[in-house]
């Protein structure tokens, strides 16, 4: 962090995965993107990032480790090399799929299987293999979407006892996805005693400085092997997670600060190191990227960047069945 630049107030466009992630491809918002429920799929019409350098002869990649971020779901458009979650599928294909393209699906409980994960280590090795199949003074685009803080949490040693006196098992833990909220009037589920839920920090502590631990590793790699010196690094997340800090677990539930407000570092040629304090929206990264490759920073989105002191406020937004909530 202290060769990058800090924002210290980034807010993401939406508390879960797909309507955040398709606003950071693309630089619009979740309400004109679209991509908000859990069927939804990021339109063709919709031009993302990733196929405004493809066109300019750029490589480009997508590294995920969430079965949301696939081709299942069309956040493919404009990478030509991908792998997803629907790239390790499992099992047979017989039941209800979502479909990826070229004969292939991707089946519907695969999606919920949150624990079939590659792996950070994984992703790093498939984006160094790809990266060696082209020179140096070829132009790329990545996107990685790392797995290792979203529940379940399941730290590997030595991070799973970084936190606590004893090392911490995932079948331990209670399960994030069914204890007990207050929110909404949702009463039912498992009671969290403070214990339990200092332990579920604790946790998900581990899962982050696992990550830290293997993203250090991916840059140190990347420096050795010649490819930092020239490349533009952002670090950021989708959505944050709750611990009850307001009655509620996770997260696509509120739109609370503990679930929107994410970590947000740039660094790279053409980035000057600091901090900034005041409010950013995430989705400007994509006019800031295009700006800093010499393009125009309003070829799509919202043709803002992160560096405009005068863009208008950011505006958070969650679609649930109860209705639709905007902060």
């Amino acid at each position: 962090a202290d060769e990058a630049l800090v924002f210290d107030r980034a807010r993401a466009p939406s508390s879960w995965t797909k309507p955040s992630t398709a606003s950071l491809m693309t630089g619009l918002s979740p309400a004109k993107h679209g991509v908000e429920a859990g069927d939804g799929r990021l339109p063709a019409a919709a031009t993302t990032l990733a196929e405004v350098f493809w066109s300019s002869g750029y490589r480009t990649g997508l590294f995920s480790d969430n079965p949301y971020v696939s081709r299942a779901f069309g956040f493919a458009q404009g990478f030509e090399h991908v792998f997803d979650y629907a790239s390790r599928a499992r099992g047979d294909v017989s039941g209800e799929t979502y479909a990826i393209g070229e004969g292939q699906t991707l089946r519907k409980d695969e999606v919920a299987d949150w624990a079939h994960r590659a792996g950070a280590a994984e992703l790093n090795r498939e984006l160094l293999a790809w990266l060696a199949t082209f020179g140096e003074s070829v132009p790329w685009f990545a996107h990685v979407q790392y797995m290792e803080p979203h529940w379940p949490y399941a730290p590997p040693a030595p991070f799973d006892a970084k936190f606590t006196d004893e090392p911490i098992r995932r079948s331990e833990l209670p399960n994030l996805w069914s204890v007990k909220t207050g929110f909404a009037g949702i009463e039912r589920g498992t009671e969290v005693s403070e214990a339990d839920r200092a332990r579920l920090v604790a946790a998900y502590d581990a899962m982050v400085a696992t990550w830290d631990d293997r993203f250090g590793a991916l840059v140190a790699e990347l420096a050795a092997r010649g490819r930092l010196e020239h490349t533009i690094v952002v670090v950021t997340s989708d959505h944050g997670e709750g611990f009850f800090e307001h009655d509620v677990w996770a997260h696509q539930n509120s739109l609370y600060e503990e679930l929107v407000r994410v970590p947000l570092v740039i660094r790279g040629p053409g980035v000057r190191p600091g901090r900034v304090a005041r409010d950013v929206s995430v989705p400007n990264v994509v006019g800031t990227l295009l700006e800093l490759a010499g393009h125009a920073k309003g070829e799509i989105g919202s043709g803002r960047t992160l560096a405009e002191a005068g863009a208008p406020p950011w505006r958070a937004r969650l679609e649930r069945d109860e209705g639709v909530w905007t902060s």
